[in-house]
């Protein structure tokens, strides 16, 4: 992600409330040494400053000046053992809490909605995959209906976990035009057989800003030049390219693949697929299912290792079942598929989608040795933000990072205490709002703003407040 010049610490607004967190860990963005590119997360502590839903400013030291002499100042400390991250943001989402969307409700879709941010994710692109065209506009049409909805809790036929629902940052729509050789649970029978122009057409509504396709089923790469045109990020998926035909793709603007190791050709010495060229292309964005499932975790410290933190992220793939109990049942993809531990299996035992969630994914990855905190939050954030930046849509750099000028989607997290436990959400803010505090936080105060009066106790050293460091910072 590039930070522009709104990603420098902005001035506040007089009169209007200011919020202060002061964190005792939160992830700073790192930047490359060009100081154009984001690279990563690390760990530090922190100031972070809020006004009209948006970050103002993010210091290392306290901002005494705002807390003496501004009038409406609500100051938050958070305790020890406590992170602060920016919102999850999810790219893959199938669907979840018994809700699948290639055959929801609005009502349905709307439960999702206000559910998913008690699971980190504030931002996200609700799924669908392979079905007949029509199908597809039909759900289409709900889904469309459904965002511009999203904010009306009255939908709801039970209480919202949260006061405010995650946002849909566009539609994902994971085929239809994928290789049936290569369908994994989708059905193949709804693969056409060659990509047709109004079918196309008839699928790009306005929100749709992502597709993964097959590349051999565009070796003109003329869909994939339509796509580009309008503002949708083209991946590659469920697919077997040569390496030439990718590197048409890639020329056409393909901008990554989707779930990588999943529903393509194994590597094999003597005809190596798909992998290896993803793998050696530092530009290309991948998604990765890291649910200890999908893949196994050398498959993904390979990925790790050979290519740029800043170019894999981190999806969910998630399912009707995840949020659900084990045993229980779902319809995906035509079939009949049961959760069976955390993998989501249909009668013949194949995967069928993930039933974790990010929060899920990045807790027992950290525990389990596949990344560290910092690195999972980065590649479940920041990098799914910068992919949608590609799209030409310049909005979709307002959120992924904890710096100047961002939307304040944030999470409070419980590091772990001791080995074998998991990092865990209490907390959720929403451009700048609480919007879900943990049943079991035991600090559920401390996490509602306290409006407060200048006090010089708020200033820890007034000496270092007028030079206090940026984002930017190491």
């Amino acid at each position: 992600m590039t930070l522009s010049p709104v990603n420098q610490r902005l001035a506040p607004t007089p009169l209007a409330p200011l919020t202060v967190i002061n964190a005792p860990q939160l992830l700073w963005p790192q930047m490359d040494a060009t100081g154009q590119q984001m690279i990563g997360f690390k760990a530090g502590p922190g100031w972070v400053v809020i006004q009209h839903g948006r970050i103002l400013d993010v210091t290392k030291s306290s901002p005494a000046s705002l807390l003496l002499n501004h009038d409406n100042v609500s100051l938050i400390t958070l305790p020890q053992g406590t992170v602060l991250t920016p919102g999850l943001i999810d790219l893959q989402l199938n669907g979840a809490f018994g809700v699948s969307f290639n055959n929801a409700s609005l009502k349905q879709v709307a439960q999702v909605l206000w559910h998913l941010p008690q699971n980190g994710v504030t931002r996200f692109m609700p799924t669908l995959i392979s079905a007949p065209v029509t199908d597809l506009m039909c759900s289409l049409q709900l889904l469309e209906e459904a965002a511009s909805l999203s904010h009306d809790a009255t939908m709801l036929d039970t209480p919202a976990a949260c006061s405010r629902p995650a946002e849909m940052i566009g539609i994902h729509l994971e085929g239809p035009f994928l290789n049936p050789r290569f369908s994994g649970i989708h059905p193949a029978e709804a693969m056409p057989a060659q990509i047709l122009e109004p079918e196309l057409k008839a699928l790009l509504w306005p929100r749709v800003k992502m597709m993964t396709l097959a590349p051999e089923r565009d070796e003109s790469c003329k869909t994939i030049e339509q796509l580009v045109a309008a503002n949708v990020v083209p991946m590659a998926g469920h697919c077997n390219p040569t390496p030439e035909t990718l590197q048409r793709a890639i020329h056409a603007g393909l901008k990554g693949v989707t779930h990588l190791f999943n529903a393509m050709a194994p590597f094999h010495h003597r005809s190596p697929g798909l992998i290896p060229d993803v793998l050696m292309n530092d530009e290309l964005f991948c998604s990765v299912i890291a649910d200890g499932e999908h893949i196994a975790q050398n498959a993904y410290k390979l990925l790790a290792h050979c290519k740029p933190a800043q170019k894999t992220f981190l999806v969910s793939d998630a399912m009707a079942l995840a949020g659900m109990r084990i045993g229980d049942t779902a319809t995906f993809g035509g079939q009949h598929i049961t959760r069976v531990g955390n993998r989501a299996v249909n009668g013949a035992g194949q995967l069928a989608g993930s039933v974790l969630m990010l929060n899920e994914i990045i807790a027992l990855g950290v525990r389990n040795g596949w990344f560290s905190f910092a690195q999972a939050v980065f590649q479940a954030s920041a990098v799914p933000a910068a992919l949608m930046k590609t799209a030409d849509t310049a909005n979709r750099a307002e959120f992924g990072a904890l710096a100047p000028g961002m939307l304040a989607d944030m999470l409070v997290w419980q590091a772990p205490s001791a080995p074998g436990e998991l990092f865990e959400i209490m907390g959720v803010w929403q451009q700048g709002e609480p919007s879900f505090i943990a049943p079991n936080c035991t600090f559920a105060n401390m996490l509602r703003p306290q409006v407060s009066q200048a006090d010089e106790n708020y200033a820890t050293d007034a000496t270092t407040t007028e030079t206090a460091e940026t984002v930017g910072a190491a």
